[in-house]
């Protein structure tokens, strides 16, 4: 009789961890060397397990150290065992090694009989053994699955099949952990996406998962189910229409949530969801006010999920619904995050309100919030793209605002954060903020001749010498571009001829006769 000795995990038991009985292991050995020919596993693999078995049982002997085993050895026996014991312990402790080989990156190893594992795993997931057991081969397949995409040939040994079936409310973790690799699947590899889509029913794996939100109130397995769905939603270009209904339930669901990794997930479901630029997609989340309930819930201080809500609100700007999302209430939640952020949060709401500023039915609610103080304030942010970003908000006010709404920018004093921004050292920067002082200058003009008060032509630029001096400084740094537009508003409306502008090479400025 051979003994095995896992000195790792059980050193203080006494109990032998794998009896080898000599005719009885023959018998076996002869029975799975047929299973293995029928199920068309490598030969390599078959012979190296035969191997094993044949030194266990001619030698007699005891292995001294599970532990001192070759990491191929260990696997064989690993194998050998889970295939051939019942014994709830000892499977236990076989997959705590198996994971432990896995987790170090023995992926040359594993890659040789990933097929082998993968199945001999879902055997394992399916068997009705307890939880504790299944959990541990349904996470171990979800490291496996992560670090290894998976084949067509696993596909066929039932992998995605047992996943599916392995979701059971009454197995909390091999629930949680079978969510967590099917996630995996959906969100890492292109081939795999297809098989869940076509051969596995969106519609049923999403229904399933609703089921699951429904019967379990567990707060880990909602987190997985959050995952799963921003996975699906991130990976799948067009969602069945069936499918969809039941998609929007479980987002209201989990979006009433106040664990942070929910919220998270679902507000990147959503985004993703939305950049698919459906309009089915985003009439649905307007409609049912999901994103409005989800906005309102969140003064939670967690800089991650502030900057998803500005993304997904970023997304939703890109797109012909601005007045439907002012009407959620976006300028006083983007107020809220403008002040107390981070440099590139700032810089994602200055896109959003460039955004939104081009739809000319939003310009006065924007321009008469408090909003717009940071927006122009961020033309003489220290980050250059934050400034670019607040100079955009500009030119596109210079192209669809109407004269009066031009005069309520001009009577304040946004004036000051233009002349500076003027003085960038950023061409793109200069010649967005030139075109709204060129569009303020015709609005003078019309202003002027419209009041008959040729005297009050330049009052729409409040201090004439402050945007000549911006004008200036900015000259020394432009493009040939920049300073052709330069030349051309001095010509314009300042009356100057090109004989009064006198260049110098080095530096560059304006000098006035």
């Amino acid at each position: 009789m051979s003994v095995i000795n896992t000195n790792n995990y059980f050193e203080s038991r006494k109990e032998n961890f794998m009896l080898v009985n000599t005719k009885d292991l023959q018998r076996k050995t002869e029975e799975y060397t047929v299973k293995l020919r029928k199920t068309k596993r490598t030969e390599r693999f078959e012979r190296l397990r035969l191997n094993m078995i044949e030194k266990v049982s001619e030698e007699f002997s005891l292995i001294k150290d599970f532990s001192s085993q070759t990491a191929e050895n260990k696997l064989l026996l690993i194998y050998n065992f889970l295939y051939e014991n019942k014994e709830i312990d000892k499977i236990k402790d076989c997959l705590k090694e198996f994971a432990k080989i896995l987790i170090q990156n023995k992926l040359d190893l594993i890659e040789l009989y990933r097929d082998d594992y993968a199945n001999m795993l879902c055997d394992i997931l399916n068997n009705d053994l307890p939880d504790e057991i299944t959990s541990k081969a349904a996470w171990i397949l979800c490291i496996f699955i992560y670090k290894n995409p998976l084949t067509e040939k696993l596909v066929n040994f039932g992998v995605i099949d047992a996943l599916i079936g392995a979701i059971n409310e009454n197995k909390p973790l091999t629930t949680e952990n079978s969510i967590c690799a099917l996630a995996n699947i959906c969100g890492d590899n292109e081939k795999y996406r297809h098989e869940i889509s076509i051969n596995y029913s969106f519609h049923s794996l999403l229904h399933r998962l609703l089921q699951t939100i429904n019967i379990n109130k567990n707060t880990n397995i909602a987190k997985t189910i959050a995952f799963c769905i921003s996975n699906l939603c991130r990976t799948h270009s067009e969602i069945p229409i069936e499918a969809l209904n039941i998609l929007w339930e479980m987002i209201n669901l989990l979006g009433n949530s106040n664990d942070i990794e929910i919220i998270y997930d679902i507000f990147s479901a959503l985004r993703f969801l939305i950049d698919n630029q459906n309009p089915k997609y985003l009439n649905t989340a307007l409609d049912e006010k999901i994103i409005k309930n989800c906005i309102e819930k969140f003064e939670i201080d967690n800089p991650d999920i502030k900057f998803e809500i500005l993304k997904l609100i970023a997304s939703i700007s890109f797109l012909d619904k601005n007045e439907e999302l002012l009407k959620l209430g976006v300028l006083d939640l983007l107020i809220k995050i403008i002040a107390n952020t981070n440099q590139n949060a700032r810089r994602l709401v200055q896109k959003i309100i460039s955004n939104l500023l081009c739809d000319k039915k939003c310009i006065f609610q924007i321009i008469n919030h408090k909003i717009f103080e940071k927006v122009a304030s961020g033309l003489i942010d220290p980050d250059i793209l934050t400034r670019l970003e607040a100079s955009y908000s500009f030119r596109n006010i210079s192209q669809v605002a109407n004269t009066e709404q031009i005069l309520a920018i001009c009577n304040n004093d946004y004036f000051l954060y233009i002349s500076e921004g003027i003085k960038s050292v950023e061409p793109k920067i200069v010649m967005n903020l030139l075109k709204f002082v060129k569009r303020a200058l015709i609005c003078g003009e019309e202003i002027a001749e419209n009041t008959r008060s040729k005297d009050n032509k330049m009052c729409i630029l409040l201090d004439q010498t402050k945007c000549l001096d911006a004008m200036e400084h900015a000259q020394q740094f432009m493009t040939p571009e920049v300073y052709q537009y330069v030349i051309n508003i001095f010509k314009d409306f300042f009356g100057f001829e090109d004989e009064n502008l006198e260049i110098q090479s080095t530096p560059q400025i304006f000098e006035f006769s």
